[in-house]
């Protein structure tokens, strides 16, 4: 506070009030006013903003109950500490349902007292420090009732306050010492990005992070930044958490709902390309049975220009069956109703599969870097759908990159939750564009042979295993791309 702290001290016996003015006025560090009874004392404090008010129970006209309540209901935010001279439990009891700092018996200790206000105070500061940095704090404006709330951490990493929407279990107590974040267990999945805000002062925007499990799945989206108080108090780094759970079901209810719409377009286009391999297969075709007639007229062709030609129709006729064999099959794939057929997999085995079959294609200029999780949980799935995300992701990456750069493979595993990132260090995906990048036929990319259900199917195979797939990125930037799935432990 820059100023003196301004305190109102009410008893209807004067000497009483006197002696509190006396003690507090002592060193000068405090502003204090008297009244003797409710009434008069209330109507100070209508027109003065105290920061704290000591008031006696038992006075004439108006009780200190009855002050205590109504001085609430005009200045919530204001401390009381309530005294007595008969130190009954309803009397104290009363006290703090409507909100006492603290109840103290009569005659009370010079050191008590003081050590009371300064208690009381710091509560006080404490409670205007946090209302200021909150105002500072951006909303969802699309989304506002998806806000969960805040954390916030003063320099020294010590937690301040916190949303109970967010940590139920935690609370800032009056005059409590500051609560290290590692005392918050709920709190784990801000840790890392706290610190290193509170360290670097570099915002972290739009994280996720993923827990629990199946139905009772939390998924939340957070952003940290730090911001600077008044002068006397320091920096303060926050955390703004929004919980997009709700909002996933929900999409994902809808994808649901539209699955069938969406399978007769890319039905559509399937049978357009379908189509043209097939003309393409008519072309051949006719050039062989071409070849096969001039062998068959009694000329003399040239034997080694129709060979030719026929190996060449050949291959473009098996070639073109295998576009037409897999255009189908990723269609039957993505229209599929998944039937559970789970085993015990280990994804890091998988997942070292894929990254050999990919690493055989790759330049020099890509370098792919495993970071896996020793005794990785292991997961009850389907091998072959892991295998086909997976090699997606990667190909994903692959294109990302742009010929040259860094794919970064992480795995690990924590509280029955199996964790996979895949970062790149490529061009990242405008922000327009990271919800559709999971759609049908959607591409960040202009190369038009990477347009297909790649991602697409691997969202659809991730939610199938009761699991969650994020992505993180900024333009230029690169991206990295989450998988969090329940273990089989």
């Amino acid at each position: 506070m820059a100023t003196k702290p301004r305190i109102l001290v009410v008893d209807d016996e004067k000497p009483n009030c006197d002696l509190f003015f006396e003690v507090l006025t002592a060193e000068e560090l405090y502003a204090v006013d008297v009244a003797y009874n409710g009434i008069e004392a209330l109507e100070m404090a209508v027109v003065t903003p105290y920061d704290l008010i000591i008031s006696d129970i038992t006075m004439p006209q108006l009780d200190g109950l009855s002050f205590l309540r109504r001085v609430k209901e005009k200045n919530r935010d204001v401390e009381v500490i309530m005294i007595s001279g008969v130190g009954t439990i309803d009397s104290a009891i009363e006290s703090f349902k409507s909100h006492a700092f603290d109840f103290l018996t009569k005659p009370v200790e010079i050191d008590k007292l003081l050590s009371t206000v300064e208690k009381a105070l710091a509560k006080r500061e404490l409670g205007e420090t946090i209302k200021r940095l909150r105002s500072k704090l951006p909303h969802d404006h699309d989304h506002p009732e998806l806000y969960r709330g805040a954390v916030t951490l003063n320099g020294s990493g010590e937690v301040i306050d916190v949303d109970k929407r967010i940590a139920p279990r935690f609370t800032v107590e009056g005059g409590a010492a500051l609560t290290p974040m590692a005392d918050i267990p709920e709190l784990d999945f801000l840790a890392v990005d706290l610190k290193a805000t509170l360290d670097t002062g570099e915002p972290v925007l739009r994280r996720w992070a993923v827990l629990g499990l199946r139905e009772n799945l939390k998924i939340l989206c957070y952003n940290t930044q730090k911001l600077s108080g008044n002068p006397n108090e320091g920096p303060a780094v926050i955390a703004t958490v929004t919980d997009v759970s709700r909002l996933k079901r929900q999409e994902r209810e809808k994808r649901d709902r539209e699955r069938l719409s969406a399978l007769g377009e890319m039905t559509s286009v399937v049978l357009l390309k379908v189509s043209s391999c097939l003309e393409n297969i008519k072309a051949h075709g006719a050039a062989i049975m071409s070849d096969i007639a001039t062998l068959n007229s009694g000329m003399r062709p040239n034997i080694s220009d129709i060979v030719g030609n026929s190996e060449h129709n050949n291959k473009s006729v098996v070639a073109n069956l295998g576009q037409i064999r897999s255009l189908l099959s990723t269609l039957e794939d993505f229209g599929r109703q998944f039937v559970p057929q789970y085993s015990t997999i280990d994804l890091n085995a998988v997942l070292k599969k894929v990254v050999v079959s990919a690493q055989r294609e790759l330049p020099e200029s890509i370098t792919m870097t495993l970071d896996l999780a020793e005794n990785l949980a292991p997961l009850n799935g389907s091998e072959k759908d892991m295998k086909q995300v997976l090699t997606s992701m990667i190909e994903n990456a692959i294109h990302a990159v742009q010929g040259r750069g860094e794919i970064l493979i992480h795995t690990s595993s924590q509280n029955e939750l199996i964790t996979l990132c895949i970062a790149d260090d490529g061009i990242g995906i405008l922000w327009e564009h990271q919800e559709r990048i999971f759609d049908a036929f959607f591409s960040n990319w202009s190369d038009e042979s990477a347009k297909g259900l790649g991602l697409a199917l691997a969202r659809k195979i991730v939610e199938d295993h009761d699991g969650v797939i994020t992505l993180e990125s900024q333009k230029d930037q690169g991206s990295v791309f989450t998988l969090t799935l329940p273990s089989a432990d």
